[in-house]
C-alpha cells in the first residue's frame, strides 16, 4: 500500500486495543473496525475522529464526538499548507473507488480555495 511505510513511521500512529470490548455491541450495524474506532476515541477522550461511512458518523455524533471524514482531512491539509492542491487528490480517491459524491466534491473546492461561485 503506498504511503504504508511513511506512516508506520510517524510516532503518533499505532495501535491500540480498546479497554472494554463489550461496548462494540451497543453499536449496531457498524463493522468492527468502525465500532472500535469510536469506542476507542470516547475511551482516550480523542479531540477528532476520523470516519466516512453515515451510519458510523451518526453514532460518533450521538455520543458528542468530533468527527470528519477523509475529505475533510484533504480540506484541512490543503489550509494548513500540507497538500499544494484538494482537486488531484479527490480524483484520486474517486479514480481507487472510493465514493465521494459531487456536492461534497464542490463543497470541499469551494472550501480548499479552488472553486468560485
Amino acid at each position: 500500500m503506498p504511503g504504508a511505510a511513511a506512516l508506520a513511521e510517524n510516532p503518533w500512529i499505532g495501535e491500540r486495543a480498546i479497554a472494554d470490548t463489550t461496548r462494540r455491541a451497543y453499536l449496531v450495524g457498524l463493522d468492527d473496525g468502525e465500532a472500535e474506532a469510536i469506542v476507542l476515541a470516547e475511551e482516550s477522550q480523542a479531540r477528532l475522529l476520523i470516519l466516512d461511512e453515515a451510519l458510523a458518523r451518526r453514532h460518533a455524533r450521538l455520543r458528542s464526538l468530533t468527527i470528519t471524514g477523509t475529505v475533510g482531512v484533504l480540506v484541512r491539509a490543503r489550509l494548513t499548507g500540507r497538500l499544494e492542491r484538494v482537486d488531484p487528490a479527490l480524483r484520486a480517491l474517486r479514480d481507487s473507488g472510493f465514493h465521494v459524491g459531487d456536492e461534497l466534491v464542490r463543497a470541499a473546492l469551494r472550501l480548499a480555495g479552488e472553486l468560485s461561485d
